[in-house]
């Protein structure tokens, strides 16, 4: 479903945000058992599209940059209506937020329609060590879309599978580390990892330091309009790339990764753009004891202000209601909540790391007039952490060798400053793969 068709279909009144918010409801209805991915539906969804689509009938105007546009969002954004902010927990199943999150209140303004909430790994993933990824105690298991028999990627399983099902034009996912681009990538559709710290009120996350916002879409255009309406800018399709850094490693590890880097080079060639490799994972690697470490105390943060209850009762509520009957252990939480780590200066040394880290390298990159970095997205472990601790933005997009295998997750990251870069690359590879197949 390309969001921008719909929106040319709105403006021909072709369609109506009635009718396709219908729709969208009835195929999750439907259909919605075979992944799991929808854990809570907005009972107000029709009483906002019947609103967009009055605005337009009486004003000749559309409500605004997502009219009727239907949007689902992660579990764990807060929204004031009748859907609880549970985080996939049976914990807050009966939590309801007072409070619109920021993200909720802009994307209303420009008048998408809130579908419902999707199913995440419970509290993004942080629980247990060995917890299943897009499993959660309210939810269940996240199916992913190519089957129960593969992975489905996590924390914002449901936002990925969402998408990749058509049950919405785009979805709102949140990452602290790989919890966007791993669904999107395992899923076959478009991830987006802000490295914003725009519209983050209102989540309930693990990291301030760390979590960003990210969308999940089934085309590039749609990515690029989402990001131009939400931070207000025109992202130039055809920018002058210069160098850039390939994650070697990710590429080599697989047939089908060889193949990706062979026709990769080739465009970066005859597109005269430099290239060179560079081990990102072994620069990245000596600072995971310092992001365990932030997340651990932000995460105690996080319940202390922004869950309805305090750090001994949700201890103890996690202890009663999820320990045994739906996790073997719960180490993740018993290590933030007994972490003492702002008492003996480890936290904050961990933060110095971390922006000492982001310093050099970005002093690096500038030097060597780099725009962007290359990887395949799922290949080797820890390709999201290169974004997360290099304060990168980080677009995957699926990439398929042929019609018998499953896409591939291509990453490209870029700062802030060079979001342009990353989207002209991306429209120009996909333009030369459409041209020169794989296989």
């Amino acid at each position: 479903m390309e969001l921008l068709k719909l929106i040319s279909f709105y403006k021909n009144r072709t369609k109506s945000a009635l009718t396709v918010t219908l729709k969208c409801l009835n195929e999750i209805k439907n259909f919605n058992h075979l992944n799991n991915s929808v854990l809570h539906i907005n009972k107000d969804a029709i009483d906002q599209a019947k609103k967009v689509d009055e605005h337009l009938s009486r004003t000749n105007k559309l409500f605004g940059k997502f009219h009727g546009i239907p949007v689902l969002v992660k579990g764990n954004i807060c929204s004031n209506d009748q859907m609880p902010t549970s985080c996939g927990s049976i914990l807050l199943k009966d939590y309801y937020a007072d409070n619109d999150a920021d993200i909720i209140l802009k994307l209303k303004k420009e008048g998408a329609i809130i579908l419902g909430k999707t199913n995440m790994s419970e509290f993004s993933n942080y629980v247990s060590n060995k917890a299943k990824s897009g499993y959660s105690s309210l939810g269940g298991s996240t199916i992913s879309f190519f089957g129960k028999n593969h992975p489905v990627g996590g924390s914002s399983s449901g936002s990925a599978v969402a998408v990749a099902r058509s049950f919405c034009c785009f979805s709102v996912g949140t990452e602290t580390d790989g919890s966007v681009v791993y669904p999107a990538s395992l899923n076959g559709v478009y991830g987006f990892k802000l490295n914003k710290k725009k519209y983050l009120n209102g989540i309930i996350g693990i990291s301030n330091f760390f979590d960003c916002l990210g969308f999940f879409s089934s085309d590039l255009n749609s990515m690029i309009y989402i990001n131009n309406v939400l931070f207000d800018i025109n992202q130039s399709s055809d920018v002058l790339i210069s160098n850039v850094f390939i994650e070697e490693k990710s590429f080599t590890n697989s047939k089908m990764g060889k193949i990706i880097l062979n026709h990769v080079k080739k465009f970066l060639e005859i597109s005269k753009i430099k290239f060179s490799n560079e081990d990102f994972i072994e620069l990245i690697n000596p600072y995971f004891d310092s992001m365990d470490i932030i997340c651990q105390k932000e995460f105690k943060n996080e319940i202390h202000q922004k869950m309805p209850f305090n750090i001994e009762e949700f201890l103890d509520k996690v202890r009663k209601e999820l320990l045994k009957a739906h996790y073997s252990d719960i180490e993740e939480i018993e290590s933030s909540i007994f972490s003492d780590h702002d008492v003996n200066q480890k936290y904050q040394n961990s933060i110095k790391n971390i922006q000492n880290l982001r310093n050099s390298d970005k002093d690096k990159i500038q030097k060597l007039n780099t725009n962007i970095i290359l990887a395949l997205t799922t290949e080797i472990p820890d390709i999201s952490s290169i974004a997360t601790l290099l304060n990168l933005e980080h677009l995957t997009i699926p990439i398929s060798v042929n019609k018998d295998e499953l896409p591939i997750g291509f990453s490209i990251m870029s700062s802030e400053e060079n979001t342009q870069f990353l989207f002209s690359f991306a429209n120009k590879l996909q333009l030369y793969l459409k041209n020169h197949p794989l296989c």
